[in-house]
């Protein structure tokens, strides 16, 4: 065997002229990668050889082919732009002003001569970006670390901020559309694709099914009233999440929550949408303004909810207290004292949120709520929405802040004057609310239409929720004991009132804390089962975590009074729920 068949000599790669003229190595394809990537005519380099001159010949122009639709802050920053809209991922993420070119001025460029330079025509319609509030140098720093990996980014989707507040248009678009959403009992197929279509960075397929879960069962829940009214969980924050990520990915957790004993995979995903949530919101925080201050308002009363609802968490401490912090510099700063129709009801969601956990703090409200004149003179001001977040009366919730701050006061009874002044106080409270259900004895119906019995529900609701609060005021001034007359008859009564509600009722969420009162103080089997069943019922049909840490309260109840069954030892339900379950919040 010859030594040319031993070592035969390699193929020689054909390079492309493209490739030769730039003296870049070329893979020899047809076309070579660079060329397809390119976009040009890719021609085989077969007139030089080793050794002659190069032969010139034309070669037409390299035409890259680029989009024209990006934002102009990308084109300034010589970015790639998604084309989120309303913003895109990159301004969202650095929090920079998002604006996109006008359809004439896109029309413009596409009818420039193709003589002009692309960079020349690209720069005259380029618009000046300007940042506010934040400082140049910052703003180079922030860069740096712009491509650092986020919690989303493992799923495959952009890592949103959201920290630019919705412009009023954009909350009125969407308004006008959430507006005539119909009950859940009515078809809402269109209507629910064409939000989902419209929804910002809901792309993928278990966002989607958070969105259309929070619009069609979450939101009915979060409501205490008859379903065929307008719902503001639907009416006000809707509009204000399909228009900013932020308030997005705090919907997107809360409906996630929702699943989050029974399908645990789910919250999974919603823990994403709940680290992305805080981000954000830590991020816009330093830098808010009175335009971007709704939705900061907004995330945070929703966080503090999906802490609310988890049951076994404390800090939905935190964020009530970072609302608390945000509504007082709303009044501080004279700027930011108009009060737009989304800032209204968010208040509103706050002072009930802040009233319902003070019966777990033993601790008065952090913050006052303003008079009857000033709520009604706030614009977007409503009653209806109201009722939908209490379920019951506000004048009786404003006996909840009265009781609990008196439970506050507990720890001075040791001085004989102070225990003086205590008891005048708590019998003075008792004689208000003696005087309230009085004014409010409940009525039966005229007729028998549905307007009359949902009437009467609220009616069951109303008494259930005042008798607890009569057996709670008993328990702050006289302990837990369960010889006293007045703990049968309270127990008596609620039971009554519960019994009257359907199963489903729209004002189950108002009877967590009437529950637990006759649960912690009831002491016969058939009222046991009577409890038991609700809540059973309950862990189903409001579905929250919470609900199901309730039931186990007043179970541990149960179990403590059987253990010191025989003696003179009183079990305290709110000892059990401080030192055991300190997260649990009676909402």
């Amino acid at each position: 065997m010859s030594d040319q068949e031993e070592h035969p000599k390699p193929v020689r790669r054909v390079v492309c002229s493209r490739c030769a003229q730039i003296k870049q190595a070329c893979d020899g394809g047809r076309p070579c990668s660079r060329c397809r990537r390119l976009d040009v005519i890719c021609e085989p380099n077969l007139n030089r050889s080793r050794g002659t001159p190069e032969v010139s010949r034309p070669s037409a122009p390299i035409r890259i082919t680029r989009a024209h639709t990006g934002c102009a802050t990308c084109k300034k920053r010589k970015r790639k732009c998604d084309e989120a809209r309303p913003r895109c991922s990159d301004c969202r993420r650095l929090c920079l002003d998002c604006h996109y070119p006008s359809s004439s001025a896109r029309a413009h460029r596409t009818s420039v001569s193709p003589q002009v330079a692309p960079s020349r025509v690209s720069s005259s319609v380029e618009p000046t970006v300007e940042l506010p509030g934040i400082d140049q140098a910052d703003f180079a720093i922030g860069l740096k670390g712009s491509d650092e990996m986020s919690p989303s980014s493992s799923l495959g989707e952009p890592s949103g901020t959201g920290l630019a507040a919705p412009s009023p248009s954009q909350i009125a678009t969407y308004a006008s559309d959430v507006e005539s959403i119909p009950s859940p009992g009515s078809n809402l197929s269109n209507l629910s694709l064409a939000m989902l279509s419209t929804a910002p960075m809901v792309d993928a397929d278990e966002d989607r099914s958070l969105l259309n879960h929070y619009m069609r069962v979450v939101a009915g829940v979060l409501s205490r009233r008859d379903d065929r009214r307008s719902n503001p969980y639907l009416s006000k924050v809707l509009p204000m999440a399909l228009a900013d990520q932020l308030v997005m990915d705090a919907v997107l957790a809360l409906s996630a929550s929702h699943w989050k004993k029974t399908q645990p995979a789910v919250w999974k995903r919603g823990t994403i949408h709940q680290t992305n949530a805080l981000q954000s919101l830590a991020k816009l925080l330093p830098h808010i303004e009175n335009d971007s201050a709704d939705t900061a308002l907004a995330a945070t009363l929703l966080l503090a909810m999906i802490e609310l609802f988890d049951g076994t968490s404390s800090y939905w401490k935190v964020h009530l207290d970072g609302a608390r912090r945000l509504l007082s510099a709303f009044e501080r700063k004279s700027e930011w004292t108009q009060r737009t129709e989304y800032r209204t009801f968010y208040r509103q969601l706050y002072h009930y949120l802040d009233s319902a956990t003070t019966i777990s703090t033993c601790h008065p409200p952090l913050l006052q709520a303003s008079s009857e004149d000033e709520r009604s003179a706030s614009p977007g001001y409503s009653m209806d929405d109201e009722e939908c977040l209490y379920g019951i009366p506000k004048s009786l919730f404003h006996f909840v802040d009265q009781l609990n701050g008196l439970a506050y006061q507990r720890k001075f009874r040791k001085d004989p004057v102070f225990e003086s002044m205590f008891r005048t106080s708590a019998a003075s409270l008792h004689k208000d609310l003696d005087q309230w259900a009085e004014d409010h004895k409940l009525r039966e119906p005229l007729n028998g239409s549905h307007d009359a019995s949902q009437e009467m529900a609220a009616c069951h609701v109303t008494a259930a929720f005042e008798q607890a609060l009569q057996l709670r005021l008993h328990q702050i001034v006289n302990g837990y004991s369960l010889r006293h007359k007045k703990v049968k008859q309270c127990v008596s009564n609620i039971l009554d009132a519960v019994q009257e509600l359907r199963y489903g009722s729209p004002w189950e969420n108002s009877l967590i804390f009437p529950l637990v009162m006759a649960g912690s103080s009831c002491d016969t089997d058939h009222e046991r089962l009577i409890i038991d069943d609700r809540f059973l019922v309950m862990e189903r049909t409001l579905g929250f975590r919470y609900i199901y840490t309730a039931h186990d309260l007043v179970r541990r109840v149960w179990k403590e009074r059987q253990i010191y069954q025989g003696t003179d030892r009183d079990v305290n339900w709110a000892a059990i729920r401080y030192f055991q379950i300190p997260g649990l919040a009676l909402v």
